[in-house]
């Protein structure tokens, strides 16, 4: 990252970059004159008639038709010119027009909708922003950003729906003279059209050319973090290469994979090998772009000037005597740690290294509210497999169980290749972990349970192992396979216990742990010399 780009437009460029579609909705939309349909254009219906149009009066247009009119031409090309594909909807008079809009709008990357729409809904854009909204919870958290670009000069009630709607999923943060909304990770933005009537602010009125521009700042603020630049550099790199992969796996190694398949003793071991080697193509492309460098340390320079500059200061507190102790750091102090690491940073003041651990998120989280919490949130990310819900869970290595009636947690140690391949029924042995209620206590695992982390402790202990059977039906092709009840997933055992799946461990953290359970069962213990044993050190 060049030494004079702030952070800000380090982070606009690099969304700019993964950004890549726009689905407008908009009944004004018009590429040529003769294009434009007013509102008086139109008459409505009664029972039994069909809706007619009239051809466009030149010359007729309001004041007000004016101010709901969209450019759309203008407005194609000036993403374009910033190398993004824009589609525009025109939905006609009492056109039910919101699945086909629903369809494209969960493919775009942003979502524009003019307030008054003539369609289904009858009077304006509540009912598809809903579907939208609902769409989006039901996929998890899945970054949305949504802007209202309307011609209404009433802006509250369009405030009112849009609090109401993402009210109903918990807290929403609001900004910009409340005119943008943060429910999670969707945000909804309003913008004013250029000639709209309203009382507005200036800075929320823009024209047709000023749109583009302004969405990608939007897009950006969602996204301006090291982690999440880093998340874009990799997917829009992916996103360029994508069409490289695809000729790398031409159908003209569809023989020879055949062929592969045939030879294998396990021929459904092809399957999984498959997503192996497209895996490794995606590490690849990733490693090229040296997408970690998006949080490289002079990057890191550049966030905490942006943070200072917004007036965020980096306290280090901690108690000592039962009294708050706080040593503000500078960018320079900050640096010196990031660039050294906690055990061997030397700061006058500061407390020792083992002491500042528990202290650094809290420094670094400007808003110091629940470190912990985001301390077990990375913990969680870093260590357990992410679930989409593209497929069902199946019981392997790593994959931990909660016991409804005893609410006792279990994890999987049995090998991955004795979990395929099952006739009948199959033992597979669980380590229990124990939720750690006491904060101050050790513990080595965090889940996810009911939208709050979890701390437990793992025991490894060959005497608290337990081995849990499970039968395999005929439709899950040799595999212990969950079902759905609601929208939790169960493993029932051959004794007709239920376990509700909390999730999986990553394979080399679920591998690691399999591989110290079968060193603490190969332990040899014998007797020897106890001074020998002492000055060993081992």
């Amino acid at each position: 990252m060049p030494n004079s780009l702030d952070f800000r437009d380090f982070s606009r460029k690099t969304a700019a970059r993964f950004l890549q579609s726009v689905v407008v909705v908009d009944d004004g939309a018009y590429f040529h004159e003769r294009d434009r349909v007013r509102p008086h254009d139109l008459e409505k219906p009664t029972r039994g008639t069909k809706v007619k149009k009239v051809a466009p009066t030149p010359g007729a247009a309001t004041v007000e038709d004016e101010a709901h009119d969209l450019d759309a031409k203008l407005l194609i090309d000036t993403f374009a010119e910033m190398g993004l594909v824009c589609s525009v909807l025109r939905p006609n008079f009492q056109e039910a027009f919101e699945d086909r809009a629903l369809g494209v709008a969960f493919r775009a990357d942003i979502v524009v909708l003019d307030w008054q729409i003539q369609g289904a809904t009858g009077e304006d854009a509540t009912g598809l922003l809903l579907r939208i909204v609902q769409a989006a919870r039901e996929q998890g958290e899945r970054l949305h950003l949504i802007a209202i670009y309307t011609a209404d000069p009433k802006i509250a009630p369009i405030k009112d729906k849009i609090e109401e709607i993402l009210g109903a999923y918990g807290n929403v943060t609001k900004d910009n003279d409340d005119c943008v909304f943060i429910q999670g990770a969707t945000r909804i933005c309003i913008y004013a059209k250029e000639h709209n009537s309203g009382v507005i602010p200036d800075d929320r009125k823009l024209s047709v050319e000023q749109l583009p521009d302004r969405l990608i700042d939007e897009f950006t603020q969602m996204t301006m973090g090291l982690l999440s630049n880093a998340a874009l550099e990799g997917l829009a790199s992916i996103r360029l290469n994508t069409h490289r992969i695809l000729g790398k796996f031409s159908p003209e190694l569809d023989a020879p994979y055949l062929t592969h398949r045939a030879l294998l003793t396990e021929p459904e071991d092809a399957e999984e090998y498959l997503e192996t080697l497209i895996a490794e193509e995606l590490q690849t492309i990733l490693e090229e772009a040296n997408v970690g460098a998006a949080a490289s340390l002079e990057t890191i320079r550049s966030w905490l000037r942006d943070k200072t500059r917004h007036g965020n200061s980096f306290v280090l507190r901690w108690m000592k005597n039962d009294q708050p102790n706080d040593k503000i750091l500078g960018e320079q102090d900050i640096c010196n740690l990031l660039n050294v690491g906690n055990e061997r940073w030397q700061c006058q003041g500061a407390p020792k290294a083992q002491s500042r651990m528990m202290l650094l998120t809290n420094m670094f989280h400007a808003k110091h509210t629940a470190p912990e919490c985001l301390d077990e949130r990375f913990a969680y990310v870093t260590t357990v497999r992410s679930h989409y819900g593209q497929r069902i869970p199946r019981l392997t290595l790593g994959t931990v169980l909660k016991n409804e009636k005893s609410g006792l947690c279990w994890v999987c140690i049995q090998p991955r290749c004795d979990c395929v391949r099952i006739t009948g029924a199959r033992s597979f042995p669980f380590l229990p972990l124990t939720e750690i209620i006491d904060k101050n206590k050790p513990f080595n695992c965090v889940l996810r349970q009911s939208d709050q982390y979890v701390r437990l402790r793992l025991s490894k202990k060959s005497w608290d192992m337990r081995l849990i059977t499970f039968k395999t039906r005929a439709k899950d092709r040799g595999r212990i396979v969950a079902r759905l009840k609601g929208n939790v997933y169960y493993f029932t055992s051959h004794g007709r216990t239920e376990y509700r799946w909390l999730g999986e461990l990553k394979p080399e953290h679920a591998l690691r742990l399999a591989h110290q359970f079968g060193e603490s069962l190969s332990r040899v213990g014998l007797n020897e010399s106890e001074w020998l044993r002492r000055l060993a050190g081992e």
